[in-house]
């Protein structure tokens, strides 16, 4: 999931928390870490993650500060992120940009955090982001305070806030690169106009053997090892380069042609890697996997006027063309030998 989506699922919840208690402005903050982007600089940072940003918000008020930071320990909000425990102000009578996230005073009457536990996140239980709480907090103009009901269901929503953040934190550990067809494509035409048409390469990588994988393996011990393979593929390749899996549990890749035999070399070494660590079923021996590699570009003649979509759909058929070079790979785990069959114009 990108920086963009998560921020735009933080609003939605952050709109929802507002109309369930019906608030003047509900407020999500989180860990700088766990928000930034991932190439971002100093993202993994210790300074950083002693930082609150403001991850996502709903107000009726045009004074939010967007993008606003807040000190851990600074502030109500500071407080509930260092202590991890909530915290319910009313009547409310200090100026609204001591919160950290108004221009100007809005007259509030009423305040509440509630923390939102980041512990669960995979990777984050050993790190300073871990020894803080996000917040979710609401305020209101109203001259009565927030119900225990009204704060039952700030806790609920902040259950909601930590599952999307793990849900997110997965799909990036997972390789980030799971997007949709029309995603991939656009970011295809982006790539091509980048570094123009005929620097670009549609590869497209395919398992031959799965059937024979997994009746040596079994079903359980190939799906595992095919996502692995297909897992650690996506995760070498450059952020750069779109990559799409298909149903079937094939790559397609838009790369530069430059780079198109190192990317081969590599995937080969981890299809090795994978299938030497693979465990056994009792009797069966160290598996081939077959791997093979469809290329096309417009620097071929035949494909010179092919627009990207029609270079993917392409890499699909193989119907006797001789424009593409095809690779296997014998024994992976053993000696690994490679059988190289070259098929030219």
């Amino acid at each position: 999931m990108s920086t963009v989506n998560l921020r735009d699922d933080l609003c939605r919840l952050a709109r929802f928390g507002a109309n369930i208690t019906d608030a003047f402005g509900c407020f999500i903050l989180l860990p700088h870490s766990i928000v930034a982007a991932p190439d971002a600089s100093g993202s993994g940072s210790h300074a950083n993650t002693e930082i609150l940003v403001l991850a996502g918000h709903h107000s009726l008020s045009n004074d939010v500060i967007r993008g606003c930071q807040i000190y851990v320990g600074n502030g109500l909000v500071g407080w509930v992120s260092k202590h991890k425990r909530s915290i319910h102000v009313s009547p409310f009578e200090r100026d609204s940009r001591t919160l950290g996230f108004y221009h100007t005073d809005q007259q509030l009457k009423s305040f509440i955090g509630i923390p939102i536990f980041l512990e669960h996140l995979d990777g984050t239980s050993q790190s300073s982001a871990a020894s803080i709480a996000g917040v979710v907090a609401c305020d209101s103009k109203k001259s009565f305070a927030f119900s225990k009901l009204q704060g039952k269901l700030l806790e609920d929503l902040s259950c909601e806030i930590s599952s999307t953040l793990r849900l997110a934190h997965m799909l990036q550990r997972n390789g980030g690169q799971k997007i949709s067809w029309q995603r991939f494509l656009s970011r295809a035409h982006q790539l091509s106009d980048s570094l123009g048409r005929d620097s670009l390469e549609v590869l497209r990588v395919k398992v031959n053997n799965q059937s024979e994988l997994e009746s040596q393996l079994g079903s359980g011990t190939c799906m595992s090892l095919m996502d692995q393979v297909l897992r650690l593929v996506e995760q070498a390749l450059p952020p750069h380069f779109p990559c799409f899996r298909t149903p079937l549990g094939e790559l397609i890749m838009i790369v530069d042609n430059m780079m198109t035999s190192f990317l081969e070399n590599k995937i080969l070494a981890l299809c090795s890697h994978c299938a030497s660590s693979s465990p056994l079923r009792p009797g069966s021996h160290i598996p081939s996997i077959d791997i093979q590699f469809i290329k096309r570009s417009n620097r071929i003649r035949k494909y010179r006027r092919h627009t990207i979509e029609e270079l993917i759909d392409a890499t699909g058929r193989i119907d006797g063309e001789t424009d593409a070079e095809v690779v296997r790979t014998q024994n992976f785990g053993k000696a690994s030998e490679l059988n190289y069959e070259y098929k030219r114009a």
